[in-house]
């Protein structure tokens, strides 16, 4: 008797020396529950030992507002003119802010001005170069009024580009404000700009001056994001980012926030759009390789999905089983990819009902409350399965137990931007549509470059 107890005890001993260690999943309290627990099912299924995970799953990021709360692109269009880290001379300057720009008709007097502003500030306080200005000297430049017209003039050109041209050339012009630069010289300025706005408050900074402008400062990836991103790599999901920022913008972010040992690579707008446009690959100890399947596309709205299909689709055999947004700039790679099981829409509470954010918010709750879906009931019916993460702007930004967002200046909890969202929703509620009859019918001809939901 003893002998058969002691084999029994070395057994159930060796049992547990060989037993794989329990699964990472989510559990900070900044999630809300419905996406928690989706991401949780989403593990378990397809992560490692779940019985759809394959070596090839993996996941597509947005960065900016998903990834990170605010927008990376956005601190550094006052940073730089802060540090004025431009290795342009006078007499380029013009024709490097000219440059792709269709109406010049509107364009051609702010850029004037930012000449004659720029040619004095170099006179005075240059030359300047790609490193920018030391400190006790950007202290001085900051004195004197021709810099805050300068700072002004440059960001207020970049909101009206950002009103008055197409999306691709928006993306284009503004990477020529690194012109003359290295990729590394852009990713030394990055890094600067993410480190000094990442430990600050948020706050809206105004600049004062002829054209006066106004800017949000603080930026941040959550512990929840983090959690998120090390629970997907520890099940053997690789995790992509594909941004509308620029490469080295973004290449500086993951390592400024702390991601790179969860990272698979990044695809995001090169700093000239030619063969080189290329993504990273992100390699142990901190290190990056630059990738050698090109992204021939810039990554935003329907580029996004160009830049998967040519970068991950032959690398992987498939699109992507999951996708993180926010806008509509993400609206196409997270509807149109079949294989797509999960959805986080990252709530920024300021879509119109009918833009592409707006759409996949609104379905997130359908799906809920009106289908009844949680992912194995939506994968089943052969659906997507849409969630809404809400957040808190305010202080130094995080994740609430939440699918509304408290937007900055504000105390309430926010669901949509406004009451049209809801009548929207109420309508649907009413109709009972399927999910596909819901985006095809108001994003087919509406939103430029869609081709329907599950089409790829």
């Amino acid at each position: 008797m003893k002998k058969t107890a002691l084999l029994a005890l070395s057994v159930l001993l060796l049992a547990g020396c060989g037993r794989k260690e329990e699964p990472v999943r989510l559990e900070l309290p900044g999630w809300a529950d419905d996406v928690r627990t989706g991401i949780n099912d989403f593990l378990s299924l397809y992560g490692e030992g779940g019985r759809k995970h394959h070596d090839g799953t993996y996941v597509v990021f947005d960065f900016d507002n998903t990834t990170s709360i605010f927008d990376i692109q956005y601190q550094m269009v006052p940073f730089q003119p802060m540090v004025m880290a431009f290795d342009i001379v006078p007499e380029e300057m013009g024709n490097i802010l000219s440059q792709d720009l269709t109406r010049m008709d509107i364009c051609s007097e702010w850029i004037e001005d930012i000449c004659w502003d720029y040619s004095y500030l170099y006179k005075n306080y240059g030359p300047f170069t790609a490193e920018g200005l030391a400190p006790s000297d950007t202290a001085a430049i900051h004195k004197d009024p021709s810099w805050l017209d300068f700072a002004t003039k440059m960001y207020g050109l970049y909101n009206l580009v950002y009103q008055i041209e197409p999306t691709e050339v928006c993306i284009s012009w503004l990477t020529s404000w690194f012109h003359g630069m290295t990729d590394d010289q852009i990713y030394a300025l990055s890094k600067a700009s993410h480190e000094k706005f990442k430990d600050v408050e948020t706050s809206i900074v105004n600049w004062g001056g002829e054209r006066p402008c106004s800017w949000t400062s603080g930026i941040s990836v959550t512990d929840e994001l983090k959690e998120l991103w090390k629970a997907l790599k520890e099940s053997g999901i690789d995790i992509w980012v594909c941004s509308g920022s620029q490469l080295e913008q973004v290449r500086a972010a993951v390592d400024v926030f702390g991601l790179h040992e969860w990272c698979t690579g990044i695809l995001a707008v090169p700093t000239k759009y030619d063969s080189s446009s290329a993504g990273y690959l992100a390699l142990p100890d901190g290190k990056w390789q630059r990738d050698t399947v090109e992204t021939r596309s810039f990554t935003w709205n329907k580029g996004k999905v160009t830049a998967i299909e040519n970068a991950l689709v032959p690398r992987y055999g498939h699109g992507p089983e999951a996708g993180f947004m926010d806008s509509g700039g993400d609206f196409h790679f997270c509807t149109e990819f079949s294989t797509l099981k999960m959805v986080v829409c990252f709530n920024t509470a300021d879509k119109n009902e009918r833009d592409g954010a707006g759409l996949v918010a609104e379905t997130a709750l359908y799906e809920r409350d009106v289908l009844g879906y949680d992912l194995k009931k939506a994968n089943k019916a052969g659906d997507t399965f849409y969630v809404l993460q809400g957040r808190n702007e305010n202080g130094m930004r995080s994740l609430i137990p939440s699918n509304a967002t408290i937007k900055y200046g504000t105390s309430e909890e926010r669901l949509f931007k406004s009451e049209a969202n809801m009548a929207f929703l109420d309508s649907l509620k009413a109709a009972k549509p399927s999910v596909k009859d819901i985006l095809d019918r108001n994003a087919l001809g509406r939103i430029d470059g869609f081709t329907g939901y599950h089409s790829r």
